[in-house]
């Protein structure tokens, strides 16, 4: 079976290989066509793939060396409630078929849906799709009796079928707990801070030789100066996040700051992440903020997208990152969370 895993940046090339092949082999079963995706310049392509959520699958192969066979994205639709998404774009190239892999790409983009807190998936099968709506059903989509057109052509009708997943993200987040620590709880935000910057050096500015150094009553003041979130499973430490006030420089009473996010490598994609960013947003309404700004890398696509899919928008307030990574680039950009109404607005 191929190997499946979220889309880089700068695998653009790769993606749009892979989706002037779908567009080529089965033009009717998409809402644009090739000549459309031909015309995209280079730079429109990564753009639309730093701002995308897409997958890609690949020939079992060395990492680096395979061949991309086929494709699927999750798509936030504005139109919808912000609980449900679309599966898009799902195609596997002939010779992969019949291999397991286009169920492993629906599998993907449900484990990113329960890692969000989604309660359904929603996509469109043309009516000529036989294949693919006996794949979907066998996954558990079932047609909601609303039907469309292809936009190009009105002559192609299409179904809709949804996936609710309510088994799905209970399973995904009902064992993550994420507390807020005390004072008291130094030891504990310690272990997973320095842990952090053991297992990820290249995403803080501190270091765990310094920090290591740091005695007792540092820890305790760090404890007070903002709120630290531990995120838990099964009583293990599996992710860190603190929320303070925005940096010195740019002071408002009305907006909170996320940082210091962090999720073991075990826990990732499971749910952590969206936890504490869930905890974090809570934590900073209950405090009377009315926004809460999160920095991210000007150029880490995969962070700007997961931070998007919260609801939170780019600003235009840039500063020069403090830590430099290929990943990140040289900027950092700010984005703002409205915290004002309910939550289920938001998330």
């Amino acid at each position: 079976m191929a190997r499946v895993e979220r889309v880089r940046p700068e695998q653009w090339r790769a993606y749009r290989a892979v989706r002037l092949g779908m567009l080529a082999d089965a033009p009717r079963a998409f809402g644009s066509t090739y000549a459309e995706a031909a015309a995209r310049t280079d730079a429109q392509w990564r753009e639309f793939v730093e701002q995308a959520t897409l997958w890609l699958a690949w020939t079992d192969a060395e990492r680096g060396s395979g061949q991309a066979v086929g494709s699927v994205g999750l798509y936030a639709d504005p139109a919808l409630p912000p609980d449900v998404a679309c599966l898009v774009g799902m195609w596997v190239h002939p010779d992969a078929r019949r291999a397991g892999t286009a169920r492993a790409l629906v599998r993907a983009v449900v484990a990113e849906a329960c890692s969000r807190g989604l309660s359904a998936l929603l996509l469109d099968v043309v009516d000529e799709g036989t294949a693919a709506r006996a794949l979907y059903r066998s996954v558990g989509f079932v047609p909601t009796g609303r039907t469309g057109t292809q936009p190009w052509d009105d002559s192609i009708t299409r179904a809709e079928y949804r996936l609710d997943l309510p088994a799905c993200q209970h399973g995904a987040m009902a064992d993550i707990t994420v507390r807020a620590l005390t004072e008291g709880d130094w030891e504990a935000y310690r272990s997973a801070r320095l842990e952090a910057l053991i297992e990820s050096p290249e995403a803080f500015v501190a270091t765990v030789e310094a920090e290591q150094a740091f005695p007792e009553e540092r820890w305790r003041d760090r404890m007070n100066r903002s709120v630290r979130l531990l995120a838990e499973v099964d009583g293990e430490k599996v992710g860190i996040a603190s929320v303070g006030q925005v940096s010195a420089e740019n002071e408002d009473p009305t907006v909170g700051e996320l940082f210091g996010l962090w999720v073991a490598p075990s826990a990732r994609g499971t749910g952590v992440a969206t936890a504490l960013v869930r905890a974090g947003a809570d934590t900073a309404r209950e405090r009377g903020r009315t926004h809460l700004a999160y920095w991210v890398g000007s150029e880490n696509g995969r962070a700007v997208a997961f931070a998007s899919g919260f609801g939170f928008r780019p600003t235009d307030s840039r500063r020069p990152m403090r830590v430099v990574s290929e990943d990140d680039g040289e900027e950092e950009i700010c984005m703002i969370l409205p915290l004002a109404g309910d939550r289920g607005a938001e998330f």
